[in-house]
């Protein structure tokens, strides 16, 4: 049976921003800045209930659209603090798109999807991607993530190289598919449990995944390296 962890993507990757998070909090006292917002969904009834929950939550829909192409140059010609996207459309994947927002434009997304698939959530955090909400979106679960999209992006630090992170989480995803393969390999264990014996290595040893991923794969590198010496000896 496959665990249904749509409820903890629902609020998109974002953490908590800290205690200033509510600095440019609306005036009502809601806690939550007016953002102006694009959506992007190729399905009019989804296209629709997503303009309503924005609205619902607050915020103001500048731009909508059903084509990805005529999108990206609504979005030059409007002022756009955060971009909702379906991530599936005839003309553009969302995803894709997403990264030439950010990269052209400097305008976070938000992904949407009718339903939880592991691999775009791993496509999307690799592309940059600062949340993934399944369909149909909610008033409050649009209004956390939205907010913390565009928060999350403003604590960028001034000229820091936006791609370069995505590059940089791309290799780390890289190495710990490697290492999880190896371990796998090794263990003669599945995928799924040699990812939890990986996260549980890293807890253990206190490093990031990332880093327990390249001890991991090192170690097992050079034990496979004695194994063949051994047995051409």
């Amino acid at each position: 049976m496959i665990e249904d962890r749509s409820d903890r993507v629902q609020n998109g990757f974002a953490s908590p921003a800290g205690p200033d998070v509510t600095a440019d909090a609306a005036a009502d006292g809601s806690g939550f800045s007016k953002l102006k917002v694009a959506i992007a969904d190729d399905r009019s009834s989804d296209l629709d209930r997503a303009t309503a929950a924005v609205e619902a939550a607050g915020y103001e829909v500048v731009v909508r659209c059903s084509s990805g192409d005529a999108f990206s140059f609504a979005c030059q010609e409007a002022e756009v603090d955060v971009a909702l996207l379906d991530i599936c459309m005839p003309d553009v994947d969302g995803i894709r798109l997403s990264v030439e927002l950010i990269e052209e434009q400097r305008v976070p997304s938000v992904i949407m999807s009718a339903q939880f698939d592991p691999v775009y959530l791993e496509h999307a955090q690799e592309a940059g991607v600062f949340g993934y909400l399944t369909k149909p979106v909610q008033a409050s679960q649009v209004q956390v993530s939205l907010y913390l999209a565009h928060r999350h992006f403003q604590l960028w630090k001034p000229g820091e190289d936006i791609q370069g992170s995505v590059d940089a989480r791309r290799r780390a995803r890289r190495i710990i598919r490697d290492a999880v393969r190896l371990i796998s390999d090794s263990e003669k264990c599945g995928i799924e449990e040699a990812h939890e014996r990986l996260e549980h290595y890293a807890r253990e040893s206190c490093d990031t995944k990332r880093e327990a991923a390249e001890y991991v794969a090192g170690y097992l590198d050079k034990a496979a390296a004695r194994a063949r010496s051994a047995g051409d000896a």
